[in-house]
């Protein structure tokens, strides 16, 4: 059993769930070299911003386009119908750290499955936020992203770290 010690309580685990989402897009914000980037997820019940680094986001893209790759088959795939949640009482806006996502594919419908893990969680811990994406969703999302990191800095062709300014130095090769 974990104490408590006074004024700090024990951080709850908990897994938001946002269904199909409408809007599912990366964005930078800031001047190259000191931008922040987010993905960002809305629907009915509430929005999340998904902040992450660069490299994750990359990461994301090129997972993505192998998911896509992999599960080519549009054979029998029926989509079920979308249940519509409860009206929500309150609308939820949901921010994070992710520093890990993964990806997941229902055969039966052909949607996809994103689930993103806060990074001040255990990462034996589950998910933080998971939605379904239809295929096209997933798509954009990933064109999405490839645009959104190729707007940074230029990548030097000796080392691949970014080159800041004319006076740039090879990091190790």
């Amino acid at each position: 059993m974990e104490s408590v010690r006074e004024g700090v309580a024990p951080m709850a685990v908990v897994s938001y769930e946002f269904r199909t989402v409408r809007r599912l897009e990366a964005e930078a914000i800031g001047v190259p070299g000191k931008r922040t980037f987010r993905l960002w997820a809305d629907n009915d019940a509430g929005a999340a911003i998904i902040w992450t680094e660069k490299e994750h986001l990359q990461r994301l893209a090129m997972a993505v386009r192998h998911m896509l790759n992999a599960n080519t088959e549009m054979r029998g795939q029926r989509a079920l119908p979308e249940v519509p949640a409860p009206a929500p009482l309150i609308r939820l806006t949901l921010s994070f750290h992710a520093d890990r996502f993964e990806l997941g594919h229902d055969a039966e419908t052909g949607e996809f499955t994103l689930y993103a893990h806060d990074w001040e969680v255990d990462e034996t811990a589950p998910h933080t936020f998971s939605c379904r994406i239809p295929r096209r969703q997933l798509e954009s999302l990933a064109t999405n992203i490839e645009i959104v990191c190729a707007k940074g800095r230029p990548r030097c062709d000796v080392c691949g770290q970014p080159i800041s300014g004319p006076d740039h130095v090879h990091g190790e090769v």
